[in-house]
């Protein structure tokens, strides 16, 4: 759905990413950092699928954060994805 941080998801748009996922059995789901993760985190729980932590989609951290630069966000994000996928499957 279309959110952005001042909004959440209706119970008709979680609903139909429920579905999506069941649908197509993606095994994790990510959260955009701008946005409060609680809404994927029940699409997760809902679906048996694994919450694998939030993706820094379009900003960047202070200094000292996750993604300081453009580069550390790719490498966040790379690492992130494929850390969620590896748990996910039951790998390290």
């Amino acid at each position: 759905w279309a959110i952005n941080a001042d909004q959440e998801g209706t119970p008709e748009q979680i609903k139909h990413v429920i579905d999506e996922v069941r649908a197509n059995g993606y095994p994790v789901v990510f959260c955009e950092s701008t946005v409060n993760a609680k809404a994927m985190q029940q699409v997760a729980q809902e679906t048996g699928t694994h919450f694998a932590g939030t993706l820094h989609v379009d900003s960047l951290t202070a200094a000292d954060g996750d993604a300081p630069t453009y580069l550390d966000m790719l490498a966040f994000n790379v690492n992130t994805i494929v850390n969620g996928y590896a748990d996910a499957s039951g790998g390290s």
